[in-house]
């Protein structure tokens, strides 16, 4: 091993005057900084971790590459700050000898300095980027320290983790730093006497082989494997740089059928303000429209931009979404864009995570994916995830392996379900019914998909969200967590294993509620095969009286559809099987959680005591312990909070003449509120051809239930005898659901001959409005043969088929507004609004 030595008086040396900022460069292979233990090191439940980073590459996994570490496992024991797989941020840390993690999207670039923090405050771990908050996950229970020596760049407890880049500048201190502490104080040099700072390696020696812990030199950092060419220039922040943040507001169920708004975030990561930014979007590689950022942008500010030009995803299979920026002073290109890929499903699926690799290799225990939803899920009856596990090239993990999908939003990480893995072979899908989650899968989430494999094999993960659509009587949700843990101790006469009583205020609108738990049993006790192979009756109780006894038992396990495992799979289980996702358990308790009340939950687990061992038994095997992942789950017909939302039914231009004599003689918008409050002073907004033409705002408040229809007074853009595609836009800054403010129509294609516009514009439908939900398509006979398609006012598809004869009878489904949309063999289309009322 070679090292290089520094001077003992440079060692013990506790402030200095730095003229140059250094920093240390980590080669990826076998480079680290050793720092022996001190208990200040280990994390607390108020903990706060920070670094400059500069990755030259990186690994293919963020636990690849470590920041600063202190891991080790069996037992699981410290944390490690990591970053890697095209730059993501990753924090892990023991909580009751069990990993949890954070995970950011990728967000980082290569070849530029970027600040990167985790605090650890009080349940919740928060990482941050460049100042910014960029990821949050929830935990519970008891942080799991460990005596072992810390790194920087590389693992003390697993080998070939190492950084591949520059770090600088790491501080540790024992609160919960805000925010603006992180973000103000980004580019600050302290001296190692500041209040609650625990240890700080300034890495500004630009020689010999310590870095120097300006809080305590004598616990400095000592490298490996470095020679005098590892000291290299520290970070710097450029005069301008702009950055193109992650993609937001692309609501992924909305697009299928309509046009949607988008955003994104831009930041300023250099010292010079940023003026006239230009903002390109471009779909599958085609730029479709630039806009201008209205105001600048100071040093080290943020903001979200929301494009005024909605983007048509409509009829694209897995179109790819890409929005670049534009300075001309930038001094770093390599942030200035970035892309993200929709995935879409037929009818209202989402694609959550596609064959994704899951293993202990390059692939991760882990996976995050983002994305927006429809901000209310009320007009959905019933909410199923599908999961789906294959094998990759080299064949399944042979092992069982517990697995979990967790939706991770603003208020924590909450488990929506829960599988394991089958004996060696592909299986699924599995489908849970995660209705009760609808208060929280609405809007902005990050899913989390976890199995928990220890071999390079593994499994392809595929997972579907579909959302259908039907009358749910108490259609609005509200859950709040009871006990949510991976790892509950089980009859370990040192370890309490009674679960503490969750205290839940019932809402008073609650018409209906239920506890809805997932808790499976594992480990090996040597008395009574618990917990896994245990069969035993707990006790669930409500303010202190039982109101259902649990027999924790899967006896159908041989009865399992995924057959032919390997293993023990035909046995029976404490609340789960082999290939199988995990049934919650579910007790109603309508009748006993009265409305406006406090009540008392607790889970009574069974007495037992592990009598021959406590504890990991030497480390030889898992002991005893339940997964418990429990809510309280409460239903309304009315909406527990205020919802405010404007959706455009309609835009309808009304045209005549033909070819180049064409005009555009009327245009309206219909508006709706669709939210549960009063809405006033809108704005209402038409373009063609992706360039707007005209905003009015509409001075009037439109209430609860309401529709409007607008005629705009302006009619300018039209093109005679070519394509005319119209967006309808309304918006209002309080408007929480942007996926459906936006409505299409369009006017001629560009290949249509006169005669086929003329037989466009014949189209009739009768009778309209309709009373008895049937209505007649009369087409002239060169469109016999068209396909057509009904939608919604909101852009549901509810019909569609071929034009058989000229005179076609149309079943209308229910009462309401509907868009006939019929095109033709050659893509020439027209547009009939219809009406059926009851």
């Amino acid at each position: 091993m070679k090292k290089f030595y520094l001077s003992l008086a440079l060692i013990c040396l506790a402030f200095f005057s730095y003229g140059q900022n250094y920093g240390l460069l980590f080669n990826g292979q076998d480079t680290r900084l050793e720092v022996d233990h001190k208990p200040a090191f280990n994390v607390t439940d108020t903990y706060t971790i920070e670094a400059w980073i500069y990755a030259n590459a990186w690994k293919d996994q963020a636990w690849m590459g470590s920041i600063v570490n202190k891991d080790t496992q069996g037992p699981d024991r410290g944390y490690a700050f990591r970053a890697g797989d095209n730059g993501r941020l990753s924090f892990v840390m023991a909580v009751d000898n069990t990993w949890n993690e954070v995970q950011t999207t990728a967000l980082m670039n290569t070849e530029q300095w970027h600040h990167v923090a985790v605090v650890i405050n009080n349940g919740l771990m928060t990482l941050y980027v460049d100042g910014e908050p960029s990821a949050t996950n929830s935990y519970s229970g008891t942080i799991s320290p460990n005596d072992l020596v810390m790194n920087i760049g590389a693992s003390p407890g697993f080998g070939g983790r190492h950084f591949d880049g520059i770090i600088d500048e790491v501080r540790m201190w024992n609160v919960a730093r805000s925010q603006a502490e992180i973000a103000d104080n980004i580019s600050t040099e302290f001296t190692g006497s500041e209040d609650n700072l625990v240890a700080y390696f300034p890495m500004n020696e630009g020689s010999g082989n310590v870095a120097t812990n300006l809080v305590d030199s004598d616990c400095s950092a000592t490298a490996s494997n470095m020679t005098q060419d590892n000291w290299i220039d520290g970070y710097a922040i450029p005069d301008y740089d702009l950055s193109i943040l992650p993609i937001q507001g692309v609501d992924v169920v909305n697009m299928k059928n309509r046009p949607v708004k988008i955003s994104v975030q831009i930041k300023n990561l250099g010292t010079e303000a940023l003026s006239d930014i230009d903002l390109t979007v471009a779909v599958d590689g085609s730029d479709q429209f630039t806009e201008t950022l209205p105001s600048a942008l100071a040093s080290g500010a943020q903001t979200t931009y929301e494009f005024q030009t909605p983007v048509d995803l409509t009829g694209l299979d897995n179109p790819e979404l890409t929005i670049s920026g534009f300075h001309p002073e930038d001094q770093n290109s390599l942030n200035n864009s970035k892309s993200i890929t929709l995935i879409t499903q037929d009818g209202n699926k989402v694609r959550l995570f596609d064959s994704e690799a899951h293993n202990f290799g390059s692939g991760g225990q882990n996976h995050y994916n983002s994305v927006l939803l429809p901000a209310s899920l009320s007009e959905y009856q019933t909410l199923l995830l599908h999961i789906d596990v294959a094998c990759p090239s080299g064949g399944c993990d042979p092992w069982d392996q517990p697995a979990n999908i967790s939706a991770v939003t603003d208020a924590g990480s909450f488990e929506i379900a829960r599988y394991t893995t089958p004996f060696g072979i592909a299986c699924g899908p599995w489908t849970v019914d995660v209705t009760d989650f609808k208060g929280l899968l609405a809007g902005p989430v990050t899913f989390h998909s976890y199995v928990q494999v220890w071999g390079q094999s593994g499994w392809l993960v595929t997972i579907d969200l579909e959302l259908i659509e039907g009358n749910d009587p108490t259609p609005y949700r509200r859950v709040s967590n009871l006990w949510s843990t991976d790892y509950w101790v089980y009859g370990d006469p040192d370890i309490n294993d009674d679960l503490p009583v969750a205290a839940v205020d019932v809402h008073p609108t609650t018409e209906t509620s239920h506890v809805r738990m997932t808790i499976t049993g594992h480990g090996q006790g040597n008395t009574n095969n618990a917990a896994e192979f245990y069969q035993t009756t707990h006790q669930l109780q409500l303010n202190g009286s039982s109101i259902d006894n649990h027999n924790l038992w899967k006896p159908d396990c041989p009865d399992n559809p995924c057959s032919d495992q390997q293993g023990t799979w035909l046995f029976p289980r404490a609340g789960w099987c082999p290939g199988q996702e995990v049934i919650p358990y579910v007790v109603n308790t309508t009748s006993t959680a009265d409305p406006g009340t406090t009540i008392e939950l607790d889970y009574e687990l069974a007495d037992y005591t592990n009598a021959l061992n406590t504890g990991y038994n030497g480390g030889s095997h898992t002991e005893p312990h339940f997964r418990i992942w429990s809510y309280f789950v409460e239903s309304s017909s009315t909406p527990y909070e205020d919802y405010l939302n404007l959706a455009t039914d309609a835009i309808t231009p009304t045209v005549s003449g033909m070819g180049a004599g064409e005009t555009l003689d009327e245009l309206t918008i219909t508006i709706s509120n669709t939210g549960n409050v009063p809405m006033s002073d809108f704005t209402v907004s038409y373009f063609i051809n992706n360039e707007l033409f005209a905003s009015d705002l509409i001075e009037m408040t439109l209430s609860v239930g309401e529709s409007m229809t607008h005629t705009f007074s302006t009619l300018s853009g039209f093109n005679p005898g070519s394509q005319n595609v119209f967006f309808g836009v309304v918006s209002h800054p309080d408007d929480e659901n942007i996926g459906d403010d936006v409505a299409k129509d369009e006017v001629g294609t560009p290949s249509s001959t006169a005669e086929v516009e003329a037989a466009l514009r014949a189209v009739q439908v009768f009778p309209n409005p309709s009373i008895d939900r049937q209505v007649q398509v009369i087409v002239p006979s060169t469109l016999v043969g068209s396909t057509f398609q009904l939608l919604t006012a909101t852009g549901q598809n509810v019909g569609s088929g071929i034009i058989t004869s000229e005179q076609q009878m149309l079943q209308v489904p229910q009462a309401g507004v509907f868009f006939l949309h019929l095109q033709t063999e050659d893509g020439a289309v027209t547009s009939r609004k219809l009406t059926v009322i009851e």
